[in-house]
Protein backbone atom coordinates (compact mmCIF):
# COMPACT_ATOMS: atom_id res chain seq x y z
CA UNK A 1 0.00 0.00 0.00
CA UNK A 2 3.10 2.03 1.08
CA UNK A 3 4.34 1.22 -2.70
CA UNK A 4 1.19 2.12 -4.62
CA UNK A 5 1.12 5.40 -2.68
CA UNK A 6 4.86 6.54 -3.38
CA UNK A 7 3.90 5.77 -7.32
CA UNK A 8 0.75 7.27 -7.13
CA UNK A 9 2.87 10.83 -5.53
CA UNK A 10 5.49 10.20 -8.30
CA UNK A 11 2.99 9.88 -11.09
CA UNK A 12 0.91 13.11 -10.28
CA UNK A 13 4.17 14.96 -10.06
CA UNK A 14 5.46 13.50 -13.14
CA UNK A 15 1.90 15.23 -14.53
CA UNK A 16 2.78 18.33 -13.02
CA UNK A 17 6.05 18.27 -14.52
CA UNK A 18 4.77 17.56 -17.87
CA UNK A 19 1.74 19.68 -18.26
CA UNK A 20 3.80 22.60 -17.62
CA UNK A 21 6.89 21.63 -19.88
CA UNK A 22 4.54 21.51 -22.48
CA UNK A 23 2.91 24.72 -22.03
CA UNK A 24 5.71 26.45 -20.83
CA UNK A 25 3.93 27.69 -17.96
CA UNK A 26 4.54 28.06 -14.09
CA UNK A 27 1.50 27.59 -11.64
CA UNK A 28 0.48 29.52 -8.52
CA UNK A 29 -1.83 28.52 -5.61
CA UNK A 30 -2.69 30.63 -2.60
CA UNK A 31 -3.75 29.75 1.08
CA UNK A 32 -5.14 31.47 3.83
CA UNK A 33 -3.36 30.38 7.29
CA UNK A 34 -4.80 32.03 10.63
CA UNK A 35 -1.49 32.80 13.25
CA UNK A 36 -1.73 33.45 16.89
CA UNK A 37 0.41 35.69 18.19
CA UNK A 38 -0.40 35.26 21.93
CA UNK A 39 -1.85 37.78 24.79
CA UNK A 40 -0.37 40.85 25.02
CA UNK A 41 -1.41 44.39 27.00
CA UNK A 42 -1.63 48.10 26.74
CA UNK A 43 1.63 50.02 27.79
CA UNK A 44 1.61 52.20 30.35
CA UNK A 45 0.84 55.95 30.31
CA UNK A 46 3.38 57.52 33.17
CA UNK A 47 1.73 60.60 34.93
CA UNK A 48 -1.51 59.45 33.22
CA UNK A 49 -5.19 58.46 34.88
CA UNK A 50 -8.18 56.64 33.09
CA UNK A 51 -9.64 59.35 30.89
CA UNK A 52 -7.26 61.58 30.87
CA UNK A 53 -6.11 62.90 27.23
CA UNK A 54 -3.27 61.11 25.63
CA UNK A 55 -0.51 63.49 24.72
CA UNK A 56 1.25 63.34 20.79
CA UNK A 57 4.60 62.10 22.61
CA UNK A 58 2.52 58.34 23.12
CA UNK A 59 2.33 58.15 19.32
CA UNK A 60 5.20 55.70 19.47
CA UNK A 61 4.96 52.95 21.77
CA UNK A 62 7.10 49.91 21.36
CA UNK A 63 5.06 46.83 21.94
CA UNK A 64 7.16 43.82 23.57
CA UNK A 65 5.88 40.90 20.98
CA UNK A 66 8.03 38.52 20.39
CA UNK A 67 8.45 36.24 17.13
CA UNK A 68 5.49 38.11 15.44
CA UNK A 69 6.39 36.98 11.73
CA UNK A 70 6.68 32.98 10.93
CA UNK A 71 10.05 32.32 9.56
CA UNK A 72 10.84 30.18 6.32
CA UNK A 73 10.87 27.07 8.20
CA UNK A 74 8.02 27.94 9.90
CA UNK A 75 5.90 28.88 6.50
CA UNK A 76 6.77 25.36 5.03
CA UNK A 77 5.04 24.15 7.77
CA UNK A 78 2.34 25.68 6.90
CA UNK A 79 2.68 24.61 3.14
CA UNK A 80 2.51 20.85 4.28
CA UNK A 81 -0.40 21.54 6.51
CA UNK A 82 -2.34 22.70 3.23
CA UNK A 83 -1.67 19.69 1.70
CA UNK A 84 1.34 20.61 -1.11
CA UNK A 85 4.02 19.31 1.46
CA UNK A 86 4.68 16.86 -1.33
CA UNK A 87 5.63 19.62 -3.80
CA UNK A 88 7.91 21.43 -1.31
CA UNK A 89 11.15 20.68 -3.56
CA UNK A 90 9.25 22.12 -6.61
CA UNK A 91 7.52 25.17 -5.07
CA UNK A 92 8.85 28.46 -4.12
CA UNK A 93 7.07 31.08 -2.22
CA UNK A 94 6.49 33.56 -3.84
CA UNK A 95 4.77 35.94 -1.44
CA UNK A 96 3.15 35.92 2.15
CA UNK A 97 0.55 38.77 2.31
CA UNK A 98 -0.78 40.21 5.75
CA UNK A 99 -5.02 39.50 5.69
CA UNK A 100 -5.46 41.11 8.43
CA UNK A 101 -4.73 41.66 12.35
CA UNK A 102 -7.00 41.07 14.73
CA UNK A 103 -6.90 42.42 18.53
CA UNK A 104 -9.74 40.42 21.11
CA UNK A 105 -10.12 42.20 24.43
CA UNK A 106 -10.13 39.53 27.18
CA UNK A 107 -9.90 42.09 29.59
CA UNK A 108 -11.42 45.97 29.25
CA UNK A 109 -12.02 47.30 26.12
CA UNK A 110 -10.63 49.99 23.61
CA UNK A 111 -13.01 52.26 24.41
CA UNK A 112 -11.69 55.72 25.02
CA UNK A 113 -9.05 55.41 22.21
CA UNK A 114 -10.07 57.68 18.70
CA UNK A 115 -6.85 56.24 16.64
CA UNK A 116 -5.06 52.86 17.35
CA UNK A 117 -2.18 52.25 14.19
CA UNK A 118 0.20 49.72 13.76
CA UNK A 119 3.76 49.50 12.36
CA UNK A 120 6.40 47.33 12.30
CA UNK A 121 10.32 48.92 12.41
CA UNK A 122 12.47 46.75 10.31
CA UNK A 123 16.43 46.56 11.34
CA UNK A 124 19.11 47.75 9.54
CA UNK A 125 20.48 45.72 6.93
CA UNK A 126 24.24 46.85 6.15
CA UNK A 127 23.64 49.50 7.63
CA UNK A 128 20.60 50.65 5.95
CA UNK A 129 17.45 51.15 8.49
CA UNK A 130 14.41 50.05 5.38
CA UNK A 131 11.43 52.28 5.93
CA UNK A 132 8.53 51.28 8.28
CA UNK A 133 5.76 48.95 7.60
CA UNK A 134 2.03 50.10 7.78
CA UNK A 135 0.31 47.43 9.38
CA UNK A 136 -2.76 48.93 10.08
CA UNK A 137 -4.95 51.61 11.48
CA UNK A 138 -8.28 51.83 13.32
CA UNK A 139 -10.28 55.15 14.10
CA UNK A 140 -13.13 55.80 15.86
CA UNK A 141 -14.17 59.58 16.18
CA UNK A 142 -16.04 59.02 18.97
CA UNK A 143 -13.79 56.87 21.35
CA UNK A 144 -16.09 53.66 20.86
CA UNK A 145 -13.25 51.22 19.38
CA UNK A 146 -15.22 48.49 21.53
CA UNK A 147 -13.55 45.12 22.52
CA UNK A 148 -12.77 43.80 19.29
CA UNK A 149 -10.43 45.15 16.24
CA UNK A 150 -9.27 44.22 12.81
CA UNK A 151 -6.63 45.30 11.44
CA UNK A 152 -6.00 45.80 7.33
CA UNK A 153 -3.02 47.51 5.88
CA UNK A 154 -3.68 50.38 3.74
CA UNK A 155 -1.37 48.91 0.68
CA UNK A 156 -0.67 45.33 0.37
CA UNK A 157 2.49 43.70 2.85
CA UNK A 158 4.48 41.50 2.00
CA UNK A 159 5.61 39.87 4.67
CA UNK A 160 8.53 37.80 3.18
CA UNK A 161 10.63 41.03 3.29
CA UNK A 162 9.84 41.75 6.67
CA UNK A 163 10.75 37.95 7.62
CA UNK A 164 14.01 38.01 5.58
CA UNK A 165 14.81 40.82 7.83
CA UNK A 166 14.18 39.03 11.00
CA UNK A 167 17.30 36.59 9.69
CA UNK A 168 19.72 38.96 8.19
CA UNK A 169 19.48 42.14 10.03
CA UNK A 170 22.59 44.01 11.32
CA UNK A 171 23.95 42.65 15.10
CA UNK A 172 22.49 45.39 17.42
CA UNK A 173 19.89 46.47 15.14
CA UNK A 174 16.48 44.79 16.50
CA UNK A 175 13.06 45.12 14.18
CA UNK A 176 10.13 46.20 16.94
CA UNK A 177 6.35 46.24 16.25
CA UNK A 178 5.40 49.80 17.18
CA UNK A 179 1.66 51.55 18.18
CA UNK A 180 0.54 54.99 17.63
CA UNK A 181 -2.71 56.02 19.87
CA UNK A 182 -4.66 58.86 20.51
CA UNK A 183 -7.91 59.58 22.70
CA UNK A 184 -8.06 59.20 26.13
CA UNK A 185 -6.67 55.97 28.48
CA UNK A 186 -8.87 53.72 28.64
CA UNK A 187 -10.32 52.41 31.82
CA UNK A 188 -9.16 49.94 32.58
CA UNK A 189 -6.41 49.49 29.68
CA UNK A 190 -7.07 46.33 27.66
CA UNK A 191 -5.45 42.72 27.66
CA UNK A 192 -5.81 41.30 24.60
CA UNK A 193 -5.45 38.28 22.36
CA UNK A 194 -3.34 38.91 19.16
CA UNK A 195 -3.27 37.00 15.75
CA UNK A 196 -3.32 36.93 12.32
CA UNK A 197 -4.49 35.78 9.08
CA UNK A 198 -1.88 35.54 6.11
CA UNK A 199 -2.17 34.40 2.47
CA UNK A 200 0.49 32.34 1.21
CA UNK A 201 1.07 32.08 -2.44
CA UNK A 202 3.70 29.73 -3.69
CA UNK A 203 4.84 28.83 -7.24
CA UNK A 204 5.96 25.76 -9.37
CA UNK A 205 8.60 25.80 -11.57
Amino acid sequence: MKNFAAISKAAALASVMLVMVLGNVSCSQSFEVPVPLGENEFPEFPGLQPGDPIPAVFNDLSLPVPNVFPSRATLEGYIENAGFGWLLSIVRIESVELVEMRLEAFEGSFDGLTRLAFTWKLAAVNGITPDPVDLGTALSPTGTLGENITLTPATAVDLLDLVDNLATHDVGSNPELSIGVAGTVPNPLPEWDFSMRIRITIRIF
